[in-house]
């Protein structure tokens, strides 16, 4: 991301992260490397899953999407994963932040699997947040918000990616940053008929919901 000899030679693709389902819950207690690791992830492989049972499995996955509401998850055994499901998956390309963001404001990543795990009582410091309006932003103000956001406050953005409908701009803005290192830019116009959510979503330490719902809406036309 920050070498651009690499960069001219090589594409980020994504980040995958295999997770022992047997013994994660120890593990996110004993080693907090281990919660930033699931944190900064696209993909995810649920590996061992044969040595747990299907609630726990249930579980599992929804401590993982609470932790990462942006991964994808895998359950594996012995880490078998279709090489196409995390290979190939250009999870730092706009078009695919887009997708991604879409698919939450449409409801698609909903998932109810939540509500009937068993508990599992971690006191984590990662947490995810979702900021939402339908009324178009100036250009400006989230511009600006966003540079101070990641001056300021990037050490502790792990992971955070946003589409925004901008007052005047008929094309798609979006943008994705890992942790003071933000990238962005316009994509294709909005579909016709399309709901022109903006939203943002951020994983990171510490976060202040408060403000930075507050400084989000501020960016309102």
């Amino acid at each position: 991301l920050t070498d651009q000899e690499i960069a001219a030679r090589t594409a980020l693709d994504s980040v995958v992260g295999l997770i022992d389902a047997l013994h994660i819950k120890r593990q996110l207690v004993e080693y907090p490397e281990v919660e930033r690791q699931i944190a900064f992830a696209d993909c995810l492989v649920l590996n061992k899953a044969d040595l747990v049972d299907a609630a726990e499995q249930t579980a599992l996955i929804a401590l993982i999407k609470k932790i990462n509401p942006f991964a994808s998850v895998h359950v594996a055994t012995r880490g078998e994963v279709p090489l196409e499901e995390i290979l190939g998956q250009g999870s730092f390309a706009m078009e695919a932040v887009a997708d991604k963001l879409t698919a939450i404001n449409d409801g698609e990543n909903q998932d109810d699997t939540a509500a009937s795990a068993p508990a599992f009582h971690h006191d984590s410091a990662i947490t995810s947040l979702s900021l939402m309006t339908e009324e178009p932003l100036d250009g400006n103000k989230i511009q600006n918000w966003l540079g101070e956001l990641a001056a300021q406050k990037g050490a502790d953005l792990l992971r955070y990616k946003g589409i925004f409908n901008v007052a005047g701009e008929e094309n798609r803005i979006v943008i994705q940053g890992v942790q003071m290192m933000l990238e962005g830019g316009a994509l294709s116009p909005w579909p016709e008929g399309a709901r022109r959510v903006s939203r943002m979503v951020i994983i990171g330490r510490k976060l202040d919901e408060a403000a930075l719902r507050d400084g989000f809406l501020a960016c309102v036309k």
